[in-house]
C-alpha cells in the first residue's frame, strides 16, 4: 500500500474548515506513512493526535481503534503494562459502542501482549475470545489471522505438532487468502529449523519469504527473515547470517519486545554463535556490509542465493 506523504498545507486547510473527523483520519494517514518508514516514535506521535481528536468529537469506533494502536506501539516498545492499559480502554470503550469487530481485535492485541510476555494460558484464553466473536460475525479474515498467532503459540511452547497441525488446517479452511499459505509454510519452515531437519526447513522458509508481499504482510514481516539467521549458522554459512543480522538490525531493535521469548532467544543464540564462529573482526565486517540492505534488499539477497 501506497501512503501519500504529509501535507502541511491540507493540515491546515482542515483546521482552518474545523474538519476534525476528517483532521483525525488524515492523522492516521501520516501514522501509516511514518510506520512504513519505520519511524515508530512518530507514528506514535500522529496516533497520539488522532486520538486526542477522537475524544473531543466523541468517536467512539475511532477511540477504539486509536487506543488499541497505541497499546501496540507501547508492546513493541516493550512496555507491556501500558499496552495492556490502553488496549483494555479501547476494549472498554468498544464494550460502551457494542462494536464486536474492534472488541475481537482488541482480544487479538491482547493476546499478542501476552504471547509476547510468556503468559501462554492468557494467550490461549484471550484468542478463544477473540476467535468466539469474529465466528459470531463470520470474519473469515479474522479468525484465520488469529490462528496464526496460534501457531506462534504452539512453536513457542515447543509444541511443533501442533503447530503444523494448525497452519495446514487453515490452508483447507481458508484457501481463499494468500497470506494464510504463507504463514503455513513459514511455521512449517520453523517447526523443521528447529528440529534439526535444515534440508526441509530452508525450501520451506524461502518459499515462505518468496510470497511474502510487504504491502499486503503489515505486521510480524521480521519473522520471515529471523529464522534465515539461525538456518545459516546452523549450515556454517556465518559469513551471510551476519550480513543477514546487519540488515535486520534496525528492524529488530524495534519489534523485538513483541516477539514471544522463544523468538528472541533463537534469534539471540544465533547471533552469539555467529560472532563466536567469524570473530569479532570479521564479524563486524559483515554486520557493517548488511546494515547498507534495506529490508526489500535483504529479502532480495536471501532470496537471490546470498551472494
Amino acid at each position: 500500500m501506497i501512503i501519500p506523504p504529509v501535507s502541511e498545507e491540507l493540515v491546515e486547510i482542515l483546521h482552518k474548515e474545523n474538519e476534525r473527523f476528517y483532521l483525525a483520519e488524515y492523522y492516521i494517514q501520516a501514522n501509516l506513512q511514518a510506520n512504513q518508514k519505520g519511524d515508530l516514535d512518530q507514528a506514535r506521535n500522529w496516533a497520539e493526535k488522532s486520538l486526542a481528536i477522537c475524544k473531543e468529537i466523541e468517536d467512539v469506533d475511532g477511540m477504539c481503534f486509536r487506543l488499541q494502536l497505541l497499546g501496540f506501539f507501547h508492546l513493541l516498545a516493550g512496555d507491556y503494562h501500558q499496552a495492556e492499559i490502553l488496549t483494555r480502554q479501547g476494549l472498554e470503550t468498544c464494550h460502551a459502542g457494542k462494536n464486536r469487530w474492534f472488541e475481537a481485535n482488541g482480544y487479538v492485541s491482547l493476546s499478542r501482549i501476552a504471547l509476547a510476555q510468556g503468559n501462554y494460558e492468557e494467550t490461549t484464553r484471550l484468542m478463544e475470545q477473540a476467535l468466539s466473536r469474529f465466528q459470531e460475525l463470520d470474519y473469515r479474515v479474522g479468525i484465520a489471522d488469529g490462528r496464526w498467532v496460534l501457531q506462534r503459540l504452539a512453536w513457542s511452547q515447543g509444541d511443533h505438532a501442533e503447530a503444523i497441525r494448525l497452519g495446514m488446517d487453515t490452508i483447507k479452511i481458508f484457501s481463499e487468502f494468500d497470506f494464510v499459505e504463507i504463514f503455513a509454510d513459514l511455521t512449517l519452515g520453523r517447526a523443521a529449523l528447529s528440529e534439526g531437519d535444515l534440508s526441509r526447513a530452508e525450501p520451506l522458509l524461502k518459499k515462505a519469504l518468496s510470497m511474502l508481499d510487504l504491502d499486503v504482510v503489515a505486521y510480524d514481516k521480521e519473522l520471515f527473515l529471523l529464522p534465515w539467521v539461525a538456518l545459516l549458522s546452523k549450515q556454517g554459512k556465518c559469513r551471510q547470517a551476519a550480513h543477514l543480522l546487519g540488515a535486520l538490525d534496525n528492524l529488530y531493535r524495534h519489534t523485538a519486545p513483541g516477539l514471544a521469548p522463544r523468538e528472541r532467544s533463537e534469534h539471540e543464540e544465533a547471533l552469539a554463535v555467529t560472532r563466536s564462529v567469524l570473530g569479532e573482526t570479521a564479524f563486524s565486517a559483515a554486520w557493517q556490509k548488511g546494515q547498507k540492505l534495506s529490508l526489500d534488499q535483504a529479502i532480495e539477497y536471501v532470496n537471490g542465493g546470498m551472494e
